[in-house]
């Protein structure tokens, strides 16, 4: 049974998912810190708080509803430790909230230029990382995509950041080159690549979680 949860807080319009975690068990042993792109469209998975929250709410935590992303994550999770009892922190290069990527890159750029938006649109990952002992793994898997100078810039000093902490990183890089702040997505559209994927980050997984 896997449940999980999330903080959204609304800010002139924008939605921004602050925080969400993938609660296996009771949640109480080790804990994954995956770094993913966005958060696409995560919502609630009650209608009304959801609907509530979105006309007038300032922020809102509750549970979430399981996207194919997430389910994704649970049933590598799974395969890798099949008794996993623990939690996956799921946080983002960008925290905006919005289904079309192509949208969500260009809210992220427009918004990056407001400081009054930065404390919710960026996760600080220097305070963030500084609780990386608390963490059995850092997992990247933001994607593959070159994207905007904006977005390689942000990937690069995340990147950057997260190899200053003496933590295991897992990922499946662009080229299998190690150095390369390009990364696999955890659910690629292709299934050869979705397998191939697994394939490779279940074992890795296995070796920290188990």
């Amino acid at each position: 049974m896997v449940k999980a949860m999330g903080t959204f807080v609304r800010r002139d319009g924008y939605i921004f998912r602050t925080d969400a975690q993938l609660i296996f068990q009771d949640g109480r042993e080790k804990t994954v810190l995956l770094i993913m792109m966005n958060p696409g469209a995560s919502r609630l998975e009650n209608e009304g708080r959801w609907d509530s929250f979105v006309k007038a709410g300032d922020s809102v935590t509750g549970e979430l509803k399981l996207d194919q992303t997430m389910e994704q994550i649970c049933a590598i999770v799974t395969q890798a430790h099949p008794n996993f009892n623990g939690r996956v922190t799921i946080s983002n290069l960008f925290n905006v909230r919005c289904g079309n990527m192509e949208v969500a890159l260009k809210l992220y750029r427009l918004l990056k230029s407001n400081s009054d938006m930065k404390p919710f649109l960026e996760t600080d990952y220097i305070n963030l990382l500084t609780a990386a002992n608390s963490y059995s793994c850092i997992w990247l898997c933001w994607s593959l995509e070159s994207g905007s100078a904006t977005l390689n810039g942000r990937k690069k000093a995340v990147f950057q950041q997260v190899q200053q902490v003496t933590t295991v990183l897992v990922a499946k890089h662009k080229n299998d080159d190690s150095n390369s702040y390009h990364v696999w997505h955890v659910k690629p559209q292709m299934k050869c690549q979705a397998e191939e994927y697994k394939s490779f980050i279940v074992p890795r997984l296995a070796e920290v979680l188990c």
